[in-house]
């Protein structure tokens, strides 16, 4: 419950670190390089680890970061023959 003069923070969505650390490995980031991305592209604080930087997002910004990734990574994931 947020104190007095707070507004509720809107959690976003748990991002699966599993897939997270595996699709950061394919696109050869860093923790580092995807917090200076999640920097530039959503204005959010980035001091701490990783899963703490996710915490902040929002709904709508975790559903995007997720999808930007899959994207990247369906460009550098070789096409089954």
């Amino acid at each position: 419950m947020p104190l007095e003069g707070e507004a509720p923070q809107d959690t976003g969505i748990p991002i699966d670190l599993e897939w997270l650390h595996e699709t950061l490995k394919l696109l050869r980031w860093t923790e580092d390089t995807a917090k200076g991305f999640l920097a530039s592209h959503y204005q959010v604080e980035v001091s701490g680890t990783l899963n703490g930087v996710l915490q902040r997002l929002n709904r709508s910004q975790a559903e995007e970061f997720t999808k930007e990734l899959n994207n990247r990574a369906a460009k550098v994931r070789p096409v089954a023959r």
